[in-house]
């Protein structure tokens, strides 16, 4: 597994630390100069590093031809190959829809044709080949960059303009947000009524992190599990104020009430 790290500014000591964390990987650093995606300001929890996504094609090698995106907020909790096997079906990229966007709403605001979904950006699957084909991230950066635009969601309303039914939604298990727990699970039951297992990539999306004491997500202890395994665990645990008391309290939980419906899967027990 390659691994390529899109960033404006780790230092060679950091990214050192980082790769004695994960050793049999093959971590490739991509720092981004002087691209006009940092020109672009940060959007509430979303900082700036989120439009570096944008600059892939320009960053990767043309050798390269399909790359799986992930989010630095989310943990993955089980085998990724099934989605990188995924079939396209000649789409430039697959994602998991994201409950929070009425796409309806969404389509008519910006003038899309209907039927259509929206995703969420936090995981995607794309064939480099059909992007590179197609200046779809160059529209969204000049979405981005016209002033009377306003994308409530950043980059994300963006890539969903672009890609708009360029897209193959995939299971919701690849990409678990915090809106799927909401209403008794309404959305996530809506997109997947026959799971039989529980997420395998949980985003943190929303304000709350795992790295912060007023996490309350019910999957929090996986994030601090992997923290506590690495050099970073008394530096990270500090800034966020989280005591043993918490980390307790965040796997019992996990053990005492994780969702309901997810309870049988053995994944939560590795």
């Amino acid at each position: 597994m390659r691994v390529h790290v899109l960033h404006d500014g780790v230092d060679a000591a950091l990214r050192g630390r980082v790769q004695s964390c994960v050793a049999p990987l093959q971590i490739e650093w991509r720092e981004v100069k002087g691209h006009r995606v940092l020109d672009f300001d940060g959007l509430l929890q979303i900082t700036r590093a989120t439009y570096l996504r944008l600059t892939m094609i320009e960053m990767l090698s043309p050798t390269i031809r399909r790359v799986l995106y992930l989010d630095v907020d989310m943990i993955v909790n089980g085998d990724l190959r099934p989605l990188w096997n995924t079939d396209l079906h000649d789409k430039v990229c697959a994602a998991v829809v994201d409950p929070g966007v009425n796409p309806d709403e969404f389509a008519a605001k910006w003038s899309l044709p209907r039927p259509g979904q929206y995703f969420n950006a936090g995981v995607m699957l794309i064939d480099l080949e059909k992007l590179r084909a197609k200046p779809l991230f160059q529209r969204a950066i000049a979405i981005l960059e016209n002033p009377t635009a306003h994308c409530e969601y950043a980059d994300q309303d963006a890539l969903n303009v672009v890609l708009w039914n360029e897209w193959l939604p995939v299971d919701p298990a690849w990409n678990f947000q915090r809106k799927f727990m909401y209403d008794d699970y309404s959305a996530w039951k809506a997109l997947a009524p026959i799971k039989r297992g529980a997420p395998i990539i949980i985003h943190f999306t929303e304000r709350q992190k795992p790295w912060q004491q007023s996490e309350w997500h019910p999957y929090a202890w996986l994030y601090l599990r992997s923290l506590l395994r690495t050099p970073f665990r008394k530096e990270v645990l500090r800034a966020g104020q989280i005591s043993f008391g918490d980390c307790c309290k965040w796997w019992l939980r996990l053990v005492l009430k994780r969702p309901a419906i997810f309870r049988k899967s053995r994944l939560l027990t590795k």
